[in-house]
């Protein structure tokens, strides 16, 4: 299937170091299937697990590139720290929506 104008129009550019190539797609997948333990973590308040998540975002989403990934990370950790559910989820939904509109494009990085 030929993308649309609308579909180009919802990506999100983003260029990642050529370094990351070969395991950006296993991260990706990572972090989309973290999304997941979020909402389970969520529905149990199991708020060690949802920060320990949060966490694991906030240091390394950047480090590959996404900057969005480690902000959200961060939100995630501090409201779990706190055991305040209040907001988590759209924060999860933000990551999901995040990863599925990704246009990634790999360029050397000195």
């Amino acid at each position: 299937m030929k993308p649309t104008n609308s579909d180009k129009l919802n990506k999100i550019p983003v260029t990642i170091d050529r370094d990351f190539e070969s395991i950006i797609d296993e991260y990706l997948q990572i972090t989309l299937d973290n999304t997941r333990e979020l909402r389970e973590s969520l529905a149990k308040r199991d708020f060690e697990k949802i920060e320990t998540i949060g966490h694991n975002w906030k240091g390394t989403g950047e480090a590959y590139g996404l900057k969005r990934i480690t902000e959200v990370g961060a939100k995630i950790e501090t409201l779990a720290k706190n055991n305040s559910e209040k907001g988590i989820e759209g924060l999860v939904d933000i990551i999901h929506d995040y990863i599925n509109r990704l246009d990634i494009t790999f360029e050397e990085f000195t």
